[in-house]
């Protein structure tokens, strides 16, 4: 089980993420009293390490596994929780095709951030071994607006991450001599 707190204007969240048991996220007052029960996941979500507020929502990325007879299918999802509320909107979802995570074509998600003008996922595809992955990022506006990518690669070539209003990436270059 992992908890962690986020603190906000007038509140505190706390994320309970357990894989044996429900994962839930409570809310508190900053000194911590008056906490309540906001929000639960279903079937089995686990919840990604962090996670973001903005405008009274709070986004975190949930994994979701789906067994169905021999096989198990995995679902990536950006949540936004009302945190008034509870109410919970997907606002983007990654699926895989059955089969492990290093199968070909299996999918990952994962929650880089925020800029000032959105969300920032990026996915991972394990292409034909599991050496070889196939990176995109993603920005998820706040506005509602379309969801757009921001740039592709392969493991190795570059690293990035939100800050302000961009994602800055640093690119890996091969030098010869």
């Amino acid at each position: 089980t992992q908890i962690w707190p986020i603190a906000c204007d007038d509140q505190i969240f706390f994320v309970h993420n357990s894989w044996v048991s429900t994962s839930y996220i409570e809310k508190a007052n900053l000194d911590g009293s008056n906490r309540q029960k906001l929000y639960e996941l279903e079937n089995g979500g686990t919840v990604s390490s962090g996670a973001a507020y903005k405008a009274g929502y709070l986004a975190f990325m949930a994994e979701f596994y789906v067994t169905e007879k021999n096989s198990v299918s995995h679902k990536d999802c950006l949540l936004a929780v009302d945190t008034e509320t509870g109410a919970s909107t997907v606002i983007f979802e990654s699926a895989s095709p059955k089969g492990s995570a290093t199968d070909i074509g299996s999918v990952s998600a994962f929650f880089e951030g925020v800029t000032t003008h959105g969300f920032i996922v990026k996915t991972i595809e394990t292409g034909e071994t599991p050496d070889i992955q196939f990176h995109k990022v993603y920005e998820i506006p706040f506005d509602g607006g379309d969801i757009h990518e921001i740039t592709s690669f392969q493991t190795g070539e570059m690293q990035g991450r939100p800050n302000g209003s961009a994602w800055y990436y640093l690119k890996s270059c091969l030098l010869y001599t």
